[in-house]
């Protein structure tokens, strides 16, 4: 029982020191857009907020549609790097596409110190989570809102692609009625670092209304592995149309020294002038492998 509690109070404790400055909405993805000329970006407003975005017109004349990728800031998995390598190959394949910063919003409330009536329970993670859930999900809502209205003049189908967190708030958000549901998403590895939340994501893509790639990566972390199974189950007895899931390693989607192309030209360069021309152009095994999966998918859709 003292091991609970003193657990219970680390947690307040972190908690409270994770909530100091964070007040707001993540901010939109000022680095990134900074490398762009002001004519190569176009802005959303999220709320009171605006929000760099990114587009890339199809490569072709015969379009299937647009390409939503909701990219994240980490090191790994859909990045913004290689959310543009994906990007390039869709142009190719006849996408309009969109990159997205996937937004959250931090914890503000200063948690109640807890007490005996509070405990955690043995099995449970003891870290006050620092993104809140409802206010994330609410930020995301007006973002997809943003995105979808934006993108409503394009022709064919809609493609939401989204990473972790932001996916699983994609399948919640769609399976309601605040926003309209995609032509189909491809999420990859979804999940929310809070258990009920985590638990969710298998009965949101059971329920999802479009068809759904569910792509696992191995390597990514213990939340989005410990439903993948159950995601796979779930779609089979809930006799889930076009639903699929894949496996494949996030190794690889870490950007390499070099630069990358986005919108016919080359950004990020980190390559030194000493450099061959092997090397001055940051190619991603993860990307390449993910829109390989991509177009698999589509094409057995019959898009």
């Amino acid at each position: 029982m003292k091991s609970n509690a003193v657990s219970a109070i680390i947690a307040y404790v972190t908690a409270l020191f994770f909530s100091v400055g964070n007040t707001t909405a993540a901010p939109a993805d000022n680095d990134t857009a900074r490398q762009f000329f002001a004519d190569e970006t176009q802005s959303l407003m999220v709320g009171e907020q605006s929000v760099a975005v990114f587009p890339s017109p199809s490569a072709i004349p015969l379009k299937r549609g647009v390409a939503v990728l909701l990219y994240e800031s980490g090191s790994m998995g859909l990045t913004f790097d290689v959310a543009a390598q994906i990007s390039e190959r869709l142009n190719d394949q006849g996408w309009d596409t969109l990159l997205v910063p996937a937004m959250f919003t931090p914890v503000t409330a200063t948690p109640a110190l807890p007490s005996e009536d509070t405990l955690i329970h043995p099995r449970a993670d003891s870290q006050t989570p620092v993104i809140g859930y409802s206010d994330s999900r609410n930020t995301f809502t007006l973002l997809l809102n943003a995105v979808f209205q934006h993108t409503a003049d394009k022709d064919g189908f809609r493609m939401v692609i989204a990473q972790g967190m932001g996916a699983a708030l994609l399948l919640d958000i769609t399976n309601s009625e605040n926003v309209s549901p995609p032509d189909t998403a491809i999420v990859l590895s979804p999940f929310w670092p809070e258990r009920v939340h985590n638990q969710a994501v298998v009965d949101n893509i059971a329920q999802s209304a479009y068809p759904v790639l569910d792509v696992g990566m191995d390597d990514y972390n213990n939340w989005a592995l410990s439903t993948r199974h159950r995601r796979s189950q779930k779609a089979r007895t809930e006799l889930k149309m076009l639903y699929r899931q894949q496996v494949m390693l996030a190794l690889g989607s870490s950007s390499i020294a070099g630069s990358t192309s986005f919108g016919g030209r080359q950004i990020g360069t980190t390559v030194p002038a000493t450099a061959s021309p092997s090397t001055a152009s940051a190619v991603s095994p993860f990307a390449t492998r993910l829109a390989g999966r991509i177009y698999g998918w589509t094409t057995h859709l019959g898009w």
